[in-house]
């Protein structure tokens, strides 16, 4: 399982993502509903019910689904987790993540709702951190080293500010496309059946989709299957 930060990766697309991977390949949600939920429904035995604006009764039901949720996250619970994602090519943390809360909403709600629920980490961006490896010496006028050093905050706030916009980032046209795309190649279609369907509007239509897949899996933070595993679930 994937362990890498949550920090670099684009929040919006990963919803974009779930939505496409709920309605392209259902199995994945499927199977985490019939064959992993039900090893964990004794848990849910004793659920407080949910009253709106009962602040006591909705605190024990947050420290209930909290207990919950530990107990998915529990080293047992994440090897069957394992062996569903391992069906799919699954290996990235945040999907791991999403699994969880989404069993805890089903569950929680007495409804199995057919889809994927999420909540990014807190908070939305990570914190601005420049990082200065440099030095004063007398020989040099202050102002120089004063100039080299903001030069060097600039370029990471630059950074800073291109990084933070790709997380938050919901603008891009193609965003759906890509998810779509990269769900399919997930669970096994090739890059050039998918550009078979572009009718010419590309110079190099495989190359295009296959750029638009990776490049759409580094923003979210997601790990692409080998291309051994090509048959559909």
């Amino acid at each position: 399982m994937d362990c890498s930060s949550d920090e670099a990766d684009n929040i919006p697309g990963r919803f974009v993502y779930l939505k496409a991977l709920n309605r392209l390949w259902p199995e994945v949600l499927r199977k985490l509903r019939d064959d992993v939920a039900p090893k964990y429904a004794d848990l849910w035995t004793d659920i407080p019910e949910f009253v709106p604006n009962n602040l006591s009764l909705t605190a024990k039901r947050i420290e209930f689904e909290l207990r919950i949720e530990d107990e998915l996250n529990s080293h047992g619970s994440m090897l069957i987790l394992s062996r569903w994602g391992s069906d799919f090519g699954i290996q990235d943390k945040w999907i791991f993540d999403a699994a969880v809360k989404t069993i805890i909403w089903n569950y929680g709600n007495r409804n199995v709702r057919g889809r994927w629920f999420w909540l990014p980490p807190e908070p939305a961006n990570p914190p601005f951190s420049p990082t200065i490896r440099d030095k004063w010496y007398p020989s040099e006028s202050w102002g120089n080293f004063q100039e080299r050093v903001g030069a060097q905050i600039n370029g990471q706030l630059a950074q800073y500010r291109r990084d933070c916009r790709r997380r938050n980032n919901t603008s891009k046209p193609e965003v759906t496309r890509d998810a779509e795309w990269t769900v399919r190649y997930q669970r096994g279609a090739r890059a050039k059946d998918i550009a078979a369907e572009l009718y010419r509007r590309y110079n190099q239509p495989e190359q295009a989709v296959y750029r638009a897949i990776v490049r759409f899996a580094k923003d979210i933070g997601l790990t692409l299957r080998s291309r051994r595993r090509r048959k559909p679930q």
